[in-house]
């Protein structure tokens, strides 16, 4: 396979995982989906279902049978509005011929005794209502089917709601995997982009010392603190870095402590030299700093200082020599 469909073929598959369109449509073929007019009969054959409780309550004021007779009769009419729940077109005139346009599957799910319990919903639509116990044991067979159709009203919800949860989850996956692909790559971007440091790993001295520090323990002199040196009070001090060799360089970077004491370090001059004895400037900083990102004209020097021009305390971060 040529790579560009390989590619193509690739975020196809990415597309179909996250987005689940063949598992979204299943799921809404195989469930109603509740829409406001099925929503509505949903909640009017829910309200059905409460008010049979509440008929059927031991403190029902209604004397003798006419409790189980009257809540079949309005579990009669639940099923009506569950049925309505299922289907976008329903046959209100006929129950039989409502439930008979439920799938086959579904039919023989909710209705084990179809023909028993077909003519048991008619004659309480129909004919004179039943009464007594008859009433009380076909009341319990409607009431069954009646919680199974909202039960089933009520899964299609919950498949579509789990298959959209599935869905946002998994995008949700990729998108935070990709967000760390893009952090390793940017990172990644950056210290290839970052500048080389010819004086990475090489000696140094300083003017004097005051105070032992190290940086990687954020300690000097037991103040917390990420400076490389501290000098001691003097006229001109300096910090000066040895590249080993005569080295072609053109850009440095200087970082001055972060913590306080940020004017001490000004005016800062930049020198190269080939032997220590003779100087020569390549910048000035006479303005306050955190980093001081500088470029001369290309020199080839082995030694590089950064010298106070007064009498003060110098401490830096470090140096960098760039070529």
């Amino acid at each position: 396979m040529p790579p560009l469909m390989s590619q193509l073929s690739a975020i196809e598959r990415l597309r179909r995982f996250c987005l689940m369109p063949e598992e979204r449509t299943a799921v809404r073929a195989a469930w109603p989906v509740l829409d406001e007019a099925r929503r509505l009969s949903l909640e009017r054959a829910t309200d059905a279902q409460v008010a049979i409780q509440l008929i059927l309550h031991p403190t029902r004021v209604m004397a003798g049978d006419s409790g189980p007779t009257f809540a079949l009769g309005v579990a009669t009419q639940g099923v009506f509005w569950a049925l309505a729940a299922q289907r976008e077109a329903l046959d209100r005139t006929s129950l039989r011929s409502a439930l008979e346009s439920l799938p086959a599957d579904v039919r023989a799910a909710l209705l084990p005794e179809p023909a028993s319990l077909f003519a048991t919903l008619e004659r309480t639509v129909t004919s004179a209502p039943l009464e007594g116990r008859q009433a009380e044991v076909e009341l319990a067979r409607v009431s069954t089917l009646l919680s199974a159709l909202i039960n089933r009203a009520r899964q299609g919800e919950r498949e579509v709601t789990k298959t959209m949860t599935t869905m946002w989850l998994r995008s949700g996956l990729v998108l935070g995997a990709f967000l760390v692909v893009a952090m390793f790559v940017n990172a990644g971007v950056r210290i290839a982009l970052r500048p080389k440091d010819l004086a990475e790993g090489k000696p140094w001295r300083t003017s004097s010392a005051a105070l032992s520090c190290v940086p990687a323990e954020h300690n000097c002199g037991g103040t917390k603190t990420d400076i490389l040196f501290h000098t001691q009070e003097e006229d001109s001090p300096w910090f000066e870095l040895d590249l080993g060799a005569p080295t072609s360089i053109s850009a440095a970077t200087v970082r001055n402590r972060t913590d306080c004491c940020q004017d001490r370090a000004i005016p800062l001059v930049l020198e190269v030299s080939d032997d220590q004895a003779t100087w020569r400037e390549v910048a000035r900083r006479d303005a306050a700093f955190v980093t001081w990102n500088v470029e001369f004209p290309s020199q080839t020097a082995r030694y590089v200082r950064a010298r106070a021009l007064r009498r003060t305390i110098l401490h830096l971060d470090g140096v960098l020599v760039h070529p």
